[in-house]
This record gives C-alpha cells, sequence and structure tokens, in this order.
C-alpha cells in the first residue's frame, strides 16, 4: 500500500508538470463548445456566430505586416456556389466594404468561379468602387482575348468616355466640327462643294433635269461664256439651201425639197412646244435677196417644220433660208 502510494504520487506530479509546462502553448480548439485559440488552426463543423449591439466594428481584424499575403482577413470555400466571404447587410447599408489607403480595398479569388459577387435587391449599385486620390476607382483586366468586362443591357451609359468605339481610336471618326477638304468644303454638318469639283466627268448624260435644280438656283454667274450649246438653251437653227440641203445648223438637222419653194426641216426631236422665227438669206455672203417666208409645224412629223419661200409677187420659189426654233 505505501508503495502504490508513492506511484500515485508520481504520476499526479508528473501530469501536472507536464500540464505546467505546456501552459505557455495555444491548444486548438476542436468540435462544438471547443474555445477558439489563436495562432492554429481551430476546426468545428458548425456554424459559429458573433452577437451584440455595438456602435463600432464586432470584429476589428489589424495586420501590420507588408507581405504579399499579409492579410486581414482570408474566406476560403471549395464550394462552387458559395462565395469564400458573404457580408449580408438587412438594413439597406454595404454588405460588404473593403478600404485600403493605397493597395486593393477589396480582394476576391477563385481559381473557375467568380473572384467578387455583389448582388442588391434595392436601388443602390450592386457594386461601388471609390478612389478619393488620383487612381482610378476600378480596374478590369482579363487574360488573352477575352473581354475585360460584359455587359446585358444596351442602356445608354451617361458620362462614359471611351477612347476606342467598335475598335476604332477617337481620332479615326470625324467630329461635326471637323472641317472638309478636297472637293467638298466646310463642316461635315453643312458641306459644299468646292469650286471646280464637279464637272463633264463627273456628270452622267441626262442625269440632270429641270426636277434637280432650284429655281433662280443657276445665274450668269454659274455659266461660262459660250459654255453652253444651243440645246442646252433650248435654242435650235438651221440654214437651209435653195435645194433643201443644210448648210448649217445646231446639230442633227436634215432637210428635204418637197417641191418648188416647200421644204421640210426636221430637228431631230420634237417640235411640237418651239416657236419659228424664218428668213430669207444664204448660209454664206449671198445675195439676201428677200422674200415672203412662212413656218409651221410638219403634219405628220412632230420632229420638222414645214417651210415655205416665196417671191415678193406670193409665186412659190427655191431659195435658201435661216431658221431658228426657240423650245
Amino acid at each position: 500500500m505505501k508503495g502504490s502510494s508513492h506511484l500515485a504520487t508520481a504520476v499526479i506530479s508528473a501530469l501536472v508538470g507536464a500540464i505546467a509546462a505546456t501552459g505557455t502553448v495555444a491548444l486548438a480548439g476542436t468540435g462544438v463548445g471547443g474555445i477558439f485559440n489563436l495562432g492554429v488552426t481551430n476546426t468545428v463543423d458548425a456554424t459559429s456566430k458573433l452577437n451584440g449591439t455595438a456602435t463600432n466594428s464586432m470584429l476589428d481584424v489589424s495586420n501590420a505586416g507588408v507581405d504579399a499575403n499579409s492579410n486581414g482577413i482570408v474566406g476560403r470555400s471549395a464550394s462552387p456556389l458559395a462565395p469564400a466571404l458573404a457580408g449580408v447587410n438587412s438594413g439597406g447599408g454595404t454588405g460588404l466594404r473593403g478600404s485600403s489607403t493605397s493597395g486593393a480595398g477589396l480582394y476576391g479569388q477563385s481559381t473557375s468561379g467568380l473572384g467578387v459577387r455583389a448582388i442588391t435587391a434595392g436601388s443602390q449599385p450592386a457594386l461601388k468602387a471609390t478612389n478619393t486620390a488620383t487612381g482610378p476607382g476600378a480596374a478590369f483586366e482579363a487574360g488573352g482575348s477575352a473581354a475585360p468586362f460584359t455587359v446585358n443591357s444596351s442602356t445608354l451609359v451617361a458620362n462614359l468616355n471611351a477612347d476606342m468605339l467598335g475598335g476604332l481610336h477617337e481620332s479615326d471618326f470625324l467630329k461635326p466640327s471637323s472641317v472638309a477638304a478636297g472637293d467638298v468644303t466646310g463642316p461635315y454638318t453643312d458641306l459644299q462643294l468646292g469650286p471646280n469639283s464637279v464637272g463633264s466627268a463627273e456628270i452622267a448624260t441626262d442625269a440632270v433635269n429641270a426636277t434637280e435644280i432650284a429655281d433662280n438656283s443657276i445665274d450668269a454667274g454659274e455659266i461660262v461664256d459660250f459654255g453652253l450649246t444651243n440645246q442646252d438653251v433650248g435654242v435650235l437653227f438651221a440654214q437651209v439651201n435653195a435645194d433643201g440641203t443644210i448648210a448649217n445648223s445646231s446639230g442633227g438637222v436634215t432637210g428635204i425639197h418637197i417641191g418648188a419653194g416647200t421644204y421640210e426641216v426636221d430637228f431631230g426631236r420634237t417640235m411640237t412646244s418651239c416657236a419659228f422665227v424664218m428668213t430669207q438669206g444664204e448660209a454664206g455672203v449671198g445675195g439676201a435677196g428677200g422674200g415672203i417666208t412662212g413656218v409651221t409645224d410638219r403634219s405628220g412629223n412632230a420632229e420638222a417644220v414645214f417651210a415655205t419661200m416665196r417671191t415678193n409677187a406670193n409665186v412659190l420659189a427655191d431659195r435658201a433660208f435661216q431658221l431658228v426654233a426657240v423650245c
């Protein structure tokens, strides 16, 4: 009995000594109700809550380290659905807030899911980034050819100042205040054709008619002297020999000697709306003996006129004459 008592005393002394020796070592908390010990890994398969009413932070973590991994709080999760760190606010304020004087205010990382996700059911932004110094409020970076960010709405974003649009820089677009050069002049809000920018090569034949030209839009200053032909101004003429052949004309005119003192002069265009002036006279130097002339529309041929030449005694006679038609 006495020996057993000494043995028990020795065992108790050893245990006390061991506890005393390890009293300065923090043991990890394990299981529900276990003590949370700092500096070690604590394990529990249940939710731990910190409840209270305070005017300041319920949990304040400060890390004075300056290394790349000197984080204040790190949340980790293996779930493909749940976030590693979640902030929930039922009072309408911010759900999760990160603040930094120079580094990243809030940092989230995932190997395949969302790095940071912000959701709100209110009218305030789900995510707001503010930089009170000179740096940007937010930066988006993507690897490869992926877009740095995407949107699901075509609603106009007010005050968005972008350098590129559709892969083009601002300098690739013309501003309304830009001034044109070359064949056009003036700002692009009021372009004008430059002087001598349009010639006959730029206008197809019969491409411009009366409906394309405004009334009183062309005056003598826009027309080069002798730049218009008789057809351009609607004045046609023919110098007809006594035998009915054409000595000279405004172009495309043919003549027929019908009989003594009677002629058909064909101008190659409709003459039913034209007025005629006719006088006796040769094409070149001639006698210009005079005579009685007559001219009217040609029956059966809308492109020709019927002309007669008579002596002063009113007898049909073959004589040269000159004819002008104004259409």
